[in-house]
């Protein structure tokens, strides 16, 4: 099991956005895309797809090791525990012993 969802709001502990919270967009196996951090300016050249060309704001994957994970029930940086219980492994928050659940945004179809 991992330690950070898609959905999760993690605290940035290290680099150009240190003390900032994001929702995590993407988690692949060592970097982490969160919302509105580690933006990066690109410019765009005109193409017939896009005539006008411009610059457009984008967020780069920050690496993994740089965030903790808030938890929803204390709203402070933590680390992350398991707890197996049958067959559920659910994920601890170290500081206050509660569950980290979150509410899922995907809409069933």
């Amino acid at each position: 099991m991992k330690k950070l969802k898609i959905n999760d709001i993690v605290y940035i502990n290290s680099g150009k956005d240190k003390g900032k919270t994001g929702k995590v967009l993407s988690v692949k196996s060592d970097k982490i895309l969160v919302e509105s951090i580690n933006k990066m300016k690109k410019h765009i050249k005109p193409s017939k797809i896009n005539p006008q060309g411009g610059i457009v704001d984008k967020e780069l994957a920050i690496d993994i090791s740089n965030v903790v994970v808030v938890c929803p029930s204390c709203n402070r940086p933590t680390r992350v525990g398991f707890k197996k219980t049958g067959e559920n492994v659910s994920r601890i928050c170290k500081r206050c012993k509660e569950v980290i659940t979150y509410e899922t945004a995907r809409q069933s179809k």
